[in-house]
């Protein structure tokens, strides 16, 4: 539970993200179930943008490789277009979604669908997936289990934490927001700028 906690602390506190480059491979790794999903997008070994989200209604319905599709291509299809992708999933039976005779119609669909693109699916064990999985326990984290006047601040104190914001749990069940003048994602930002090959290219080209 306590390394949890630190893994979860880190996860919203520390968004430094890299620029992708538009001719290297993408890797996935995704996990899901029927509460939530969560993936993060890498390329380089350097992650590019991570989800996590809770599943409708109608979603829970449906097997879970079937939400890791939807992760993998409806939220990151602007990426995915044109460039191999290698797909990690702790779900062995996605692997054989693509070879079975008989599909029912809304995974044929996905079927149409997966052909626009170069995907590669291989499977993992599900205790190696230690980044993603925590992603997708944070969006079980819902908060119809919480009083309805309290639902608000839980959210803004989310968001705030997604920014950087340095936040204390008290015994109390109160959070403390650490007094600072900047937020330390956009400090550690504008340190990394200096050094990024990528911004360091651009900047030239608008100079010239």
């Amino acid at each position: 539970e306590k390394s949890f906690s630190k893994l979860k602390t880190r996860l919203t506190t520390t968004l430094i993200l890299t620029v992708p480059a538009d001719t290297d491979r993408y890797v996935i790794y995704c996990n899901a179930s029927i509460f939530g999903m969560g993936c993060v997008l890498m390329q380089r070994g350097k992650v590019i943008v991570d989800s996590s989200t809770q599943l409708k209604v109608r979603e829970k319905n449906y097997p879970t490789h079937d939400f890791e599709l939807a992760a993998v291509l409806k939220i990151w299809r602007y990426y995915l277009y044109g460039v191999h992708v290698d797909v990690f999933t702790d779900h062995k039976s996605l692997q054989y979604v693509f070879t079975q005779k008989d599909l029912i119609l809304h995974r044929r669909r996905w079927l149409v669908f997966l052909k626009d693109y170069d995907i590669n699916v291989l499977y993992h064990l599900g205790n190696t997936n230690v980044l993603v999985d925590a992603l997708r326990k944070l969006s079980m984290c819902s908060v119809a289990h919480i009083e309805e006047e309290k639902k608000e601040l839980v959210k803004y104190v989310h968001r705030v934490a997604c920014l950087g914001v340095g936040l204390t749990d008290m015994s109390d069940g109160g959070v403390i927001f650490q007094n600072s003048s900047e937020s330390s994602l956009l400090v550690e930002v504008e340190k990394k700028q200096g050094s990024d090959p990528i911004l360091l290219q651009l900047k030239g080209i608008v100079h010239l």
